[in-house]
């Protein structure tokens, strides 16, 4: 499919196409990298019986190789505050890296992004905005933040074995080799199923982390000393 003087990927068309028919009220706009999408979404959003309806204004910018690399998400009408989770970029921040593979893995579609990453987001946005607190509890920010998401998900509390554990991805290609957590068990027993969220991960977005994880680690090295 032809936009003028580049071509649209067919699989970011239908992945548009999809989002839009259910989301009326955003509309679309190509680049030769990346599709935007842009507008007013309504929704309800229930957690544990009890829905909110949420309505608010997205500018979502798609790379055209998604889901290989994952959207940045702007939330243009002023209801998320500064100090809720917004990047110095002004995109939203979504959690860490493996926290989205691990909810995208079962179908990494763009609807599913919006609905499972993007929506529960504002949804605690919406939700601290009347009572104070949020409803999942909350990361800090940058580097402690991550730090905190990788420990639950992974069950390792030092921080650099965290890091070990990343940096070893890319020497594991088979269940029987020994796990990077440091048990001394191998992979298939142990933490196969992040490791493989690991790995399919964008390898910008993990980069990033790891670089952060590791000027986190530095820093509280230092307050120990």
């Amino acid at each position: 499919m032809e936009r003028g003087d580049f071509n649209v990927n067919s699989h970011l068309e239908k992945e548009k196409l999809s989002v839009l028919s259910k989301y009326t009220q955003l509309e679309s706009e190509y680049n030769k990298e990346s599709l935007t999408l842009k507008g007013t979404v309504l929704f309800i959003y229930d957690y544990k019986g009890y829905a909110l309806e949420c309505l608010y204004k997205l500018r979502i910018v798609v790379p055209n190789n998604f889901p290989a690399e994952w959207p940045l998400v702007y939330e243009v009408g002023g209801k998320v505050r500064k100090s809720f989770h917004v990047n110095a970029t002004g995109s939203l921040c979504l959690g860490s890296s493996l926290r989205i593979q691990s909810i995208l893995r079962p179908n990494p579609s763009l609807l599913n992004f919006i609905e499972k990453i993007v929506f529960p987001f504002l949804f605690s946005n919406e939700y601290f905005s009347i009572y104070r607190v949020t409803p999942f509890g909350e990361l800090e920010h940058g580097g402690a933040g991550l730090y905190q998401d990788y420990q639950e998900i992974l069950a390792i509390t030092d921080i650099n074995q965290i890091i070990s554990f990343i940096e070893k991805l890319p020497n594991l290609y088979r269940g029987h080799s020994l796990c990077p957590c440091g048990s001394n068990k191998k992979l298939r027993n142990c933490h196969s199923s992040a490791v493989r969220d690991l790995l399919d991960v964008p390898s910008k977005a993990l980069k990033s982390e790891l670089c952060n994880l590791k000027d986190f680690s530095r820093s509280i090295t230092g307050l120990a000393r």
